[in-house]
């Protein structure tokens, strides 16, 4: 069965229009070609960034729900043990976060 808008009614032998030879000459053109290409990597880009997305997104509910489970002296108490446990890096954040809330607060 063939397409009705392929073949004109009578004629078996369809020989292309105008349009279509000036289309088959633009598809062979080497600039054509690289932006097909250059479309082709965009999909392939925006398809793992929306991948990326919503793996994202997932882990950011799931610690979401974490931390809603967990109280303000709990998160407090678990920075006091890790602080311990690494007192070189709990200076140096200490003083990344008062740079920064000094910055934030400044008049």
């Amino acid at each position: 069965m063939s397409d009705p808008q392929s073949e004109p009614a009578g004629d078996s032998s369809h020989e292309p229009g105008p349009f279509e030879n000036l289309g088959r000459k633009l598809d062979e053109r080497p600039e054509v070609r690289a932006a097909e290409q250059a479309l082709r990597q965009a999909q392939i880009q925006l398809e793992k960034a929306r991948k990326q997305y919503h793996e994202t997104r997932v882990e950011v509910a799931e610690s979401l729900q974490n931390v809603r489970g967990h109280k303000v002296g709990d998160v407090v108490s678990a920075t006091l043990e890790l602080v311990r446990k690494h007192p070189g890096p709990g200076v140096v954040a200490a003083l990344v976060c008062g740079w920064v809330a000094g910055r934030i607060f400044r008049r």
